[in-house]
């Protein structure tokens, strides 16, 4: 079994409170018009996220848990090893060198044969 590298967040957790609340719950109308009008005030006011999760607690507080926060509700874990290969870095002078010894190398190498 393959372990999960990410976590819940705070918001992750509200959420999922959410989830559980609106599984148990079934909207009627004025309760799904209110909804409505809560999100079209919110995208009408142009509210970042921080505002919006605000809202959305003060709302959730009078009506019970109907809507969900907005960011991000997984975390990963930071991992103790990279996920790539670091490779030296040759700039000009290294390369000049470099080919410098071969030059060296196969002339001496010519001489020989």
């Amino acid at each position: 079994m393959k372990k999960n590298n990410t976590s819940l967040t705070k918001i992750g957790l509200y959420n999922q409170k959410v989830h559980e609340h609106l599984q148990g719950t079934t909207l009627d109308a004025i309760t799904q018009l209110t909804i409505k009008l809560f999100k079209d005030n919110a995208q009408r006011n142009k509210l970042n996220d921080a505002q919006y999760n605000k809202a959305v607690e003060e709302f959730n507080t009078q009506h019970g848990y109907l809507l969900l926060k907005k960011g991000k509700e997984h975390e990963k874990a930071i991992s103790k090893h990279y996920n790539y290969i670091n490779y030296p870095f040759l700039d000009r002078s290294a390369m000049k060198s470099t080919m410098d010894n071969y030059r060296q190398y196969v002339h001496s190498y010519n001489q020989q044969a």
